[in-house]
């Protein structure tokens, strides 16, 4: 799994999520890199990307994808053309994807929703 900041042009991290009593949690695989901690209080919103196998989750003014396989380039080769062929490869790659990792990633926003939902009780 790897967490990227939807913002972000950074290639997002490795690591682990799971679900604590408190909050939705991140795990970089190396030491060093960013871990994220969400609160469940500050969860607005959670959903599959649909085509791909990315969760995205609004959590205050900012937002993080979750790509359960390794994403794909943010920037490409000669970023100064915006070459629509780069990006097109990227979306044929994450929707190749999607049909074997389509049930695991639901599982996970039906997993955060529903616990956001309950602490918000």
């Amino acid at each position: 799994m790897w967490a990227a900041g939807v913002r972000s042009l950074e290639p997002g991290v490795k690591g682990w999520l799971q679900l604590t009593e408190g909050a939705l949690v991140f795990t970089a695989e190396h030491p060093g890199e960013d871990d994220l901690r969400i609160p469940w209080s500050s969860i607005g919103r959670v959903r599959r990307v649909i085509g791909s196998p990315v969760m995205v989750v609004q959590h205050g003014d900012d937002a993080t994808a979750f790509y359960f396989v390794q994403p794909p380039p943010v920037v490409f080769r000669n970023e100064t053309s915006r070459r629509p062929k780069d990006r097109l490869q990227s979306m044929v790659y994450l929707t190749g994807r999607n049909s074997t990792k389509r049930r695991e990633v639901k599982e996970w926003v039906r997993r955060v929703r529903h616990a956001a939902s309950s602490a918000g009780l």
